[in-house]
């Protein structure tokens, strides 16, 4: 036998190596036992979190937030940039598919009394609309939806988000104990920390608690006979999660960014004054008020293809000179062509931008650091400044 607290850090321990959502996903925590298979498309704010190879669950609060377990992330996680590398995926119901998209987490807000934290993803996620936070607890007895991608009764990693109901049992000063309900052999299991619990009233949900620790009993090989779940709260502190989570103002050109490097502090920037295929990007000294320094990121599976609005071309890899300091340059936009799609990845606070075809990352000339200086593809390394970016929100005409 194990101790409660015991079970709480096995939540979100060690599950099994497997790839998943285009990346290795190594041992981790799991789903929900005695749940059903949620259909394709369905609550696409439920997200998947991997923290170094730790499977985990959350749910998107804002469209630039995600609120999860703190202990995914193997204690107390200090505020600011994880530690370890950690990304987010929504709108993948199915973890081996190509539906929705994965987004580097910057930024950690932890929240002391609970087991929670805030993570920040390194741009919004436009295409998925967050969960409202509920404001008042839910009674006793009150039924709730709980998803999550961890472990089940039937697979150690199964194939899809998987959901069921519970009905709150009591309710405490941070925490709800529930149990499942029709089914009271339903529990989370390894890899569910972090997923949401949420009402479900006249097709509209609301946000009521996190999944923190389980007795675990029913979940796929174990042996535990103990029943009872507990839940995070978030009712009581949904005012403290919007003050963490500022939306940004909606413009004409919503969902801009600007890419600002590391090293030079100028941003990605598209030739305004010569839009043709393969004339250069370069940059120039930040304004996010202008349109050829500010780019839509555009999902296309697992990657993106980062467009610019003034030019209507996208940044392109050069395919046929597939060497170190080959310039980089705009053209027509096609998804289909895989030097015309980036892999955006989580270095820390920053992002470097590896292209699929060459396999070489965006770089600002550190040697030239002047306006209008050309970007071309290095080696990547996250480790030197000129080879990352900031990954800024923009409100275009503001």
């Amino acid at each position: 036998m194990h101790d409660r607290s015991s079970l709480a850090r096995r939540l979100t321990a060690v599950a099994a190596a497997v790839v998943a959502a285009g990346f290795l996903v190594g041992p981790g925590a799991s789903a929900l036992g005695r749940s059903a298979p949620t259909p394709d498309g369905a609550y696409p704010f439920v997200a998947r979190v991997d923290v170094d190879g730790r499977l985990c669950s959350g749910v998107l609060v804002a469209p630039q937030w995600v609120a999860t377990a703190g202990s995914c992330f193997a204690g107390s996680p200090p505020a600011g940039a994880p530690t370890k590398p950690t990304t987010v995926t929504l709108g993948r119901t199915v973890p081996s598919s190509t539906a929705g998209h994965r987004f580097p987490v910057v930024e950690l807000v932890p929240r002391g009394d609970r087991n929670l934290v805030l993570a920040k993803l390194a741009y919004p996620a436009a295409e998925v609309a967050p969960i409202s936070i509920a404001t008042t607890p839910p009674a006793s007895g009150e039924i709730v939806r709980v998803a999550g991608f961890g472990r089940t009764t039937e697979a150690w990693v199964p194939d899809r988000m998987h959901t069921t109901t519970f009905a709150v049992e009591s309710v405490g000063a941070t925490s709800l104990a529930i149990v499942g309900n029709p089914d009271p052999e339903a529990t989370t299991c390894r890899g569910d920390a972090g997923g949401p619990a949420f009402r479900e009233v006249g097709g509209v949900v609301e946000l009521v608690a996190l999944h923190d620790k389980s007795w675990q009993h029913s979940c796929f090989g174990e042996s535990e006979t103990r029943k009872g779940t507990t839940e995070t709260r978030l009712d009581d502190i949904a005012g403290w999660i919007a003050q963490q989570t500022p939306s940004e103002a909606v413009s004409t050109y919503a969902h801009t960014f600007q890419f600002r490097n590391a090293y030079t502090d100028r941003c990605l920037t598209a030739p305004s004054t010569n839009n043709v295929d393969r004339a250069a990007v370069y940059q120039f000294t930040c304004g996010g008020q202008f349109l050829d320094r500010v780019w839509r990121i555009e999902q296309v599976g697992s990657v993106v293809q980062i467009r610019n609005p003034y030019t209507d071309r996208c940044l392109t890899a050069p395919s046929s000179n597939n060497v170190d300091r080959a310039v980089v340059y705009q053209f027509t936009c096609g998804a289909q062509f895989l030097d015309r799609v980036w892999r955006i990845e989580q270095v820390g606070p920053v992002v470097q931008i590896r292209n699929v075809y060459t396999n070489r990352c965006l770089t600002a000339p550190s040697t030239n650091n002047v306006d209008r200086a050309e970007l071309y593809q290095f080696t990547c390394g996250g480790e030197f400044l000129d080879r990352v970016w900031h990954v800024e929100p923009t409100k275009w005409g503001a």
